[in-house]
């Protein structure tokens, strides 16, 4: 990562103005103005009947403010049990909003070993392809939100 997009970053996301949009359920949605991303922080594990309602939270946001931009951060969790694809179909039966949504990142803890497997179930799903988003896995923050906002391709 550039020395721009590191202070880029510190300014924007973590003294700039932002706003929890939701908080319940070990899940948080904040919105950043400034970079128009709605980050999604997990902080446990959450059951299989919540996704629902919590998939409805994240898309009424994105319509709402017709965001280009969403970031899952995971880091908390050091375990991501496996998902099936009935899981996965679960989680996006709500579908995705299509007018502005480009890039999806997906940030999870370094003791995660299965992010290979986590990202052929996610290629699998015919709602994300039928899109065409970018989706890219994570272990490091800054990382994820770099490729979002591409921003190594500004340097000092």
């Amino acid at each position: 990562m550039s020395a721009f997009a590191f202070l880029f970053l510190q300014e924007h996301l973590i003294s700039g103005a932002s706003m929890i949009l939701f908080n319940q359920n070990n899940v948080e949605i904040e919105y950043h103005p400034e970079t128009g991303i709605l980050e999604v922080r997990w902080i446990r594990i959450l059951q299989e009947h919540q996704l629902s309602s919590i998939w409805e939270e994240i898309a009424k946001y994105l319509t709402k403010y017709n965001l280009k931009y969403l970031l899952f951060d995971a880091t908390h969790i050091d375990y991501v049990p496996t998902m099936q694809y009935e899981h996965i179909e679960l989680i996006f039966k709500m579908g995705l909003p299509t007018s502005s949504l480009e890039k999806i990142a997906v940030v999870v803890s370094e003791t995660v070993r299965e992010t290979s497997l986590i990202e052929e179930r996610l290629a699998e799903c015919p709602k994300l392809a039928l899109y065409n988003y970018q989706f890219k896995l994570f272990h490091h923050y800054y990382e994820a939100m770099d490729w979002l906002l591409e921003l190594s391709k500004f340097k000092i």
